[in-house]
């Protein structure tokens, strides 16, 4: 309980990410944050909803988690 702890107080440190190589696609500058916020939520055994304005790229940004996940 204390690493997740420790590992938690550190999600304000998430940094954008790239987009894995299988991806064909071009991420913009936050919809590789949210990439990185999944990925970050994923690594503590998480769950996470992407629930930005309609047409920022959820799909992608969901797409390219799963691309990271294969």
């Amino acid at each position: 309980l204390k690493a997740l702890a420790e590992t938690l107080s550190k999600a304000s440190m998430v940094s954008p990410l790239e987009a894995p190589k299988e991806l064909q696609a071009t991420l913009r500058p936050y919809q590789r944050l949210g990439f990185s916020w999944l990925k970050y939520l994923a690594s503590c055994g998480f769950g996470g909803v992407l629930a930005d304005d309609m047409g920022l790229g959820k799909t992608l940004q969901a797409l390219t988690f799963l691309a990271w996940l294969k």
